[in-house]
């Protein structure tokens, strides 16, 4: 009764129960009424978790999800939807549930407001709220291990790039995988050069609408002046904020410094080879992204001999195998690339 009530009482649901107003739903007031009325009734508290094991053991779910991979017991479901509702409201006062599930906005709205500055903090900490959730933190991981199972029994990613090529094969290596933390990382630098790097925001607007020719050649030949940038001219224009981004803080000879001497990860400027996910899909990032990356950047009159060696050495196994020596060895292709453009 009290969740009927709740739903009326928004005025989201007559009281026919006969129509539904949907964004009468998207509010925090909205949101945290019918979290508290759920958490109100004794009867739906001991339902839910009853729900739910049912859920996870059907069919449609199964061949997603390995249900023996979840501890249910490990949930409180009052905190959790507690959680639950933090997250449901924090994306609500971000706009972009609304922008998507009312407005019926395209990725010309959306792509913006994931990185405005006023949503950074908020989707920040929506990300790092995942690994605080026993739910959410035991999901999302069994989730993606059924994907990579089913992505490997299907002979690896099609294009070389897929899950498997960031995630683990083994189910015990997913414990140690803060997947909030991973994510907000990889938001957070993204955020700076959609915002920082001149020209990226365009190019991938261009790109993901499908309004030019930048979506079936990304890596064209850079624009001349006054003409809309290309991938190619963008990097070439942000040349050291791309080398920033992917290492972290460099020395004035393009050296990687400020790095733990154990694991690798940048002390002081976050980097994406911070990400564990990331350093794992490297051998596979190198060969079917960078390299024709970096190859279009510096052109068809080039002599890629020295660049393409290095590569290879990557993938090989004899250099590169853990995170420090990426960054070192990224440093040296990267001031190979700086030194060709800047000539």
């Amino acid at each position: 009764v009290d969740i009927a009530a709740t739903l009326i009482g928004t005025g989201a649901i007559d009281a026919s129960l006969s129509s539904i107003d949907t964004s009468l739903l998207l509010t925090e007031s909205a949101v945290t009424n019918l979290i508290l009325s759920l958490t109100g009734s004794t009867l739906v508290m001991r339902i839910i978790p009853i729900a739910v094991a049912v859920a996870f053991n059907l069919d449609l779910v199964t061949q997603y999800v390995d249900p023996d991979k979840i501890d249910f017991d490990a949930i409180n479901w009052d905190e959790e939807l507690i959680q639950i509702d933090d997250i449901l409201s924090g994306v609500i006062r971000t706009g972009i549930l609304q922008d998507i599930l009312v407005d019926n906005a395209g990725v010309d709205v959306i792509l913006p407001a994931l990185f405005e500055q006023e949503n950074a903090e908020e989707i920040g900490d929506i990300l790092l709220s995942i690994d605080e959730s026993p739910f959410l933190s035991q999901v999302i991981p069994a989730v993606l291990y059924g994907l990579v199972e089913q992505e490997v029994a299907a002979g690896g990613p099609a294009g070389g790039l897929g899950l498997s090529t960031f995630l683990p094969t083994a189910w015990e290596d997913y414990e140690t995988i803060e997947f909030g933390r991973e994510l907000k990382l990889v938001y957070d630098l993204v955020y700076e050069l959609y915002n920082d790097a001149v020209g990226l925001s365009d190019v991938l607007l261009e790109t993901l609408t499908g309004t030019t020719a930048v979506n079936d050649a990304p890596f064209e030949a850079p624009k001349r002046e006054g003409e809309t940038p290309t991938l190619t001219s963008v990097i070439v224009d942000n040349f050291d904020l791309f080398v920033e981004v992917l290492l972290g803080d460099v020395d004035e000879d393009g050296v990687p410094i400020n790095n733990d001497p154990v694991t690798g990860i940048s002390i002081n400027r976050v980097s994406m080879l911070d990400s564990d996910l990331i350093a794992r899909g490297l051998p596979s990032l190198v060969e079917s992204l960078v390299l024709p990356t970096l190859l279009s950047v510096l052109g068809t009159d080039y002599d890629d001999t020295e660049v393409v060696s290095l590569v290879e050495g990557f993938n090989d196994g004899t250099l590169g195998d853990v995170r420090k020596a990426y960054k070192q060895e990224f440093a040296g292709l990267f001031s190979i690339v700086g030194a060709a453009l800047s000539n």
